[in-house]
């Protein structure tokens, strides 16, 4: 009964009828059938895919009380799940866990928390690794492309450099990940030519019969494609482009996206309409960002008119702008003093549930001020002069007040995300007293809305 109990709670989590299962597992306790460590581990996983973190971990509580023993499987699902969603401290506790109870964690344990720990802190990741050498468990690929983008992506070049090192001594051979790690960090820092020549290199056929040579895929190209666009080489990239479709590799909607916003960086209106219609003949779907990227260059031309004609047309199709798309238009209303506007685009935002983000407060903010200050310097007219270092530091709490009163006129009221971003927004700046202030009323107000 157990094992028929057992596949049918799996048919149903498979269905994804997760609240059934649950069900079924309630009738078959009261059936006198005690579960398995199957029966929790269908049901764990279930959840923890479906983002249900807190009844995966109740379930796990409660199995644990029943005195079943979790395996090395379970654990691992709830590590995965937890270290994708930011929660490392839990992660960590259920190692922990694990170990006081005599279970060996995996190599698929360890890869999901070092993946977690390279995202904060390569250092703890980079421990990991020594524990999991300590208790001779081999490593694979995936633990050493996840250090080497971890090592990348923190700065630390020469320690990236030695684990390619590491894990060519134990036999591993790199792939495309781990060299296009490489590629983005020397694209980021504008070492164009080691980057081109580490990609080159490995394009190199029938050198040493004795050497894998790895051929770059997709991945790599848009790593070089990015990097080569983000450091103004257009042209560059565009013949990289050409010799990618030789080899039938198809760009991809993030290789148009990346083109296009060179070329409307460069003012380039044309030929990036030309790229985009490329995009859609070719099967790749529109999306938020590459409409965000024409939205924002036409906002940074003062082409509001045309910014929002595009407005209307990604809404007509389907496309919902993100933040950063609402932002650029917060920012080009300001710009030319039309702060009324500008607040009309953030009640346009939070009335299609996209959440405004500090820097669009921040943005609100810093046209308030500088108006003000037009006001009071010029009479109205004239233009500010001052720095925007030096702004922030002569901002008044009334900034904030003011900022409040025209949410509200606006149809806006602050709730407790507002008061958050706006903190954060604050803080970054550097302004911590009128920081203290903010908060200060966060917790005067108690009928903030959350």
């Amino acid at each position: 009964m157990r094992f028929s109990y057992t596949q049918l709670i799996y048919g149903l989590c498979e269905a994804k009828r997760i609240d059934e299962a649950l069900s079924l597992l309630v009738k078959m306790k009261d059936d006198n059938c005690c579960p398995i460590v199957r029966t929790y581990n269908v049901l764990i996983n279930a959840l923890c895919g479906t983002w249900r973190k807190s009844e995966a971990l109740s379930l796990f509580k409660q199995m644990s009380e029943s005195c079943i023993k979790p395996d090395v499987c379970m654990y691992t699902v709830l590590i995965q799940s937890f270290c994708s969603g930011d929660k490392l401290d839990e992660a960590s506790g259920l190692l922990d866990h694990m170990l006081e109870f005599g279970l060996t964690p995996n190599v698929i344990t360890y890869n999901a928390l070092i993946k977690g720990f390279c995202k904060k802190n390569v250092h703890i990741a980079m421990g990991l690794l020594s524990k999991m050498q300590e208790q001779n468990l081999v490593q694979d690929l995936i633990t050493y492309n996840t250090l080497i983008a971890g090592q990348c992506s923190s700065g630390n070049l020469d320690s990236a450099y030695r684990l390619l090192s590491s894990m060519q001594e134990k036999g591993l051979v790199p792939n495309h990940h781990t060299y296009s790690s490489f590629i983005d960090y020397l694209c980021k820092n504008e070492w164009m030519e080691e980057a081109r020549g580490l990609f080159d290199s490995l394009t190199r056929k029938g050198i040493d019969a004795d050497v894998v040579i790895c051929v770059p895929d997709l991945y790599t190209y848009n790593a070089l494609i990015h990097g080569l666009c983000g450091n103004g080489k257009l042209k560059e990239a565009l013949l990289l482009k050409v010799k990618m479709e030789k080899l039938r590799l198809q760009p991809t909607q993030s290789t148009y996206t990346t083109f296009i916003a060179r070329m409307l960086k460069a003012g380039d209106f044309s030929e990036a309409d030309k790229c985009f219609n490329v995009m859609l003949s070719s099967g790749q779907k529109h999306d938020a960002q590459s409409y965000g990227s024409f939205i924002s260059a036409y906002c940074s031309a003062g082409r509001l008119q045309e910014a929002e004609e595009m407005m209307v047309k990604i809404r007509g199709e389907g496309v919902t702008p993100d933040e950063f798309t609402y932002t650029s238009m917060v920012n080009a209303y300001g710009s030319l003093g039309l702060t009324y506007s500008a607040f009309d685009v953030l009640k346009r935002m939070l009335d299609t549930g996209c959440e405004p983000s500090h820097r669009t407060y921040m943005s609100l903010i810093k046209h308030l001020f500088k108006k003000k200050r037009i006001t009071e310097k010029c009479g109205g007219t004239g233009s500010y002069l001052e720095s925007t270092d030096i702004m922030w530091e002569m901002m008044e709490f009334d900034s904030i007040v003011e900022l409040f009163e025209k949410m509200v006129e606006h149809g806006c009221n602050p709730d407790a995300k507002c008061y958050e971003k706006l903190l954060l927004g604050i803080c970054e700046v550097g302004n911590l007293e009128i920081a203290k202030r903010l908060l200060n009323r966060m917790e005067r107000i108690r009928n903030i809305s959350k």
